[in-house]
This record gives structure tokens, sequence and C-alpha cells, in this order.
């Protein structure tokens, strides 16, 4: 793997990894960076304990713009690992057949803890499996977004087929907002498309939730929200053996 630290600039564009194995961390470890770029970069059938693709450890900015993420393996957490990242955005990148094989880690997809900013935009995750949030998994952020995106038969055996957001105990997220997004047959114990939990306020838009399935709540389970706006979504076709397709705990002002 290729391992940066205490860079200005780091920059990985039309790279390929291909067929790697990892004892430790990802393919691409960057460290304590202001920049990190990726642009038509493809990670394909990597393996690694956390992170397979990426491993980011404090850097204040990191772009994912044109890339592909498809069949890495995880042990523990993530196809892209974000620690302590200020800001991240991911743009037209696709995340496809990654796995994740170890009980106590959460996704195969994007992991991110204790950051300010994550933006996730025009992407698709498709046919990922993982314990919680088969495609996002994300604590401790103050903002996240999710525009323009498709989940799709994404399954874990736990908590939000699709996403997962909350706060893991500390102060509560200022904002997630998810407009113009599908979900399609993404499966979990409870929340089968998304799980979001302990937030100020959480703003969900023309979205499309088809085909989810849970044992609880078959496409959304929202929990201790302090301002909730569900406007001009579509829900069809989800299932529950209990909790609808809709559960609401604890949260405060609600707005549909």
């Amino acid at each position: 793997s290729v391992y940066t630290r205490k860079y200005q600039i780091v920059n990985y564009t039309w790279c390929l990894f291909s067929a790697n194995i990892a004892d430790s961390i990802g393919m691409i470890s960057c460290e304590s960076t202001m920049l990190m770029i990726n642009t038509f970069t493809q990670f394909q059938n990597n393996r690694a304990w956390s992170g397979s693709a990426v491993y980011a450890f404090t850097v204040s900015y990191i772009l994912f713009k044109n890339c592909n993420f498809t069949f890495g393996t995880t042990i523990r957490q993530g196809t892209i690992y974000l620690f302590s990242i200020s800001r991240t955005e991911i743009m037209t990148c696709m995340f496809c057949h990654n796995h994740m094989t170890y009980k106590s880690g959460e996704t195969s997809g994007i992991f991110g803890k204790d950051g300010s900013r994550l933006i996730v935009r025009k992407s698709i995750f498709k046919n990922s499996t993982g314990k919680s949030g088969g495609g996002i998994y994300v604590a401790n952020y103050k903002q996240v977004s999710v525009v323009q995106t498709s989940f799709v038969f994404n399954s874990v055996t736990n908590y939000g087929g699709a996403i997962v957001v909350n706060n893991d105990g500390v102060a509560r997220l200022d904002q997630v907002i998810i407009k113009n997004s599908y979900f399609y047959h993404n499966k979990g114990k409870d929340g089968g498309a998304t799980v979001i939990s302990e937030t100020k306020t959480t703003v969900i838009a023309h979205c499309y939730f088809l085909k989810n399935f849970a044992e609880n709540a078959g496409a959304l389970l929202l929990k201790a929200i302090g301002q909730l706006e569900l406007a001009h979504c579509k829900l069809n076709r989800n299932y529950a053996s209990k909790g609808g397709v809709l559960s609401l705990i604890e949260s405060h002002a609600l707005h549909i």
C-alpha cells in the first residue's frame, strides 16, 4: 500500500489498485495532510483489516470523484475509513460488491467517525454487506448530506441496510440531509433502508423507498430527532414484520 504523512497535497489520478492484500490498513493510507484528491481511480478486489481501499486520519479535505470501489473485502471497517476528517466530498463514485467479514465491525462501504462534514453526491452503493449501514456508516459528524444517490440490494445483519447516521453517545449531530435519492431492496434487522439517531435537524426530501425489508421499520428508523422534515417522498411496498414502514422514536417536531 501507499502511505503518506504530513503532506500539503496528495493527488491520485487515473490509478488502479487491484488484488492487493494489507494486514492492517488500506491500499492508500493518508495521515495529517491538508488536501487529498482522488479522481478516476479504480479499487478492485483489495483486502485489508480496515479501509480496504482508503484509510484516512486527520485530513482537512478529501475529494473522491469518478472513482470505483468494487469487490473489496474489509475485515472490520469500510472500503473507505475516515477518522477525524474536516470535510469529505464523494462525487459520481460507485461502490459495488464490497463485503465485511468480522462480526464486531460495521460497514463495508464508507465508515466515518469524529469528523465535521460528509457530502455524497450522484453516487451508487450496490450489492454490499455489513453489520450496520450497508453503504454508509457515520458517527459523531456535524453535518451529513446525501444527494442524488442510489442504494440498491445492500444487506446488513443489524441496523440500516443502506445508511446509518448516529452520534455514538457524543454531542448531537447538527444536520442530516438526504435528498433526491433512491433506496431499493435494502435489508436490515432494524431500518431496512436508513437509520438516523440523535440529530438536531433531519431533512429527507424527494426520495423513493421501494421494496426495502426489515424486522422493524421497513424503510426508515428515526430516533431522538430534534426537528424532522419528511417531504415529497414515496414509500412503496416496503416490508416490516413489526413497526411499520416508518418508525419514529423520541422525536420532537415533525413536518410531513
